[in-house]
């Protein structure tokens, strides 16, 4: 796992009834000690069509920081900050009408909750829990 990492996109990712695709670009850094570092300000957009018709847009800017620990395929953080990352998003409705939606990343999103994980000399893949798509990364 140590080295540098950058995802690819989502391709037909499942988040409830919306499918999601994009979002290639996140660079993740894990040194020796086990810190991880996520820089998002090479996101790609995400595209979201949700199942009502309506869509969307959105990237997540900024770095968060971790000190991950693994054991037998799980990712456990501790010492997470996700507070200099924010959550930028579009929602378009079926009428027309646009909301922007604009908030704080906060610990929610990636390396905030232990994940299990596969990896090899090429990738990283991050299992996710419940309706999440897995988050796959390639070595840089």
């Amino acid at each position: 796992m140590v080295g540098r990492w950058q995802s690819t996109a989502f391709t037909n990712g499942r988040l409830g009834t919306a499918t999601i695709s994009g979002g290639a670009g996140v660079h993740a850094m894990i040194t020796n000690s086990g810190d991880l570092t996520v820089d998002y300000s090479g996101m790609q957009p995400i595209e979201i069509q949700l199942g009502s018709g309506s869509t969307g847009t959105g990237s997540l800017q900024g770095v968060a920081h971790a000190v991950i620990a693994t054991n037998a395929g799980t990712m456990t953080p501790s010492n997470y900050d996700g507070s200099g990352v924010s959550v930028n998003a579009v929602l378009h409705s079926r009428n027309g009408t646009d909301t922007p939606v604009s908030l704080p990343l906060g610990d929610v999103f990636g390396a905030s909750i232990p994940e299990n994980y596969t990896c090899d000399r090429s990738s990283m893949t991050l299992i996710r829990q419940g309706p999440l798509p897995n988050l796959v990364y390639r070595r840089q």
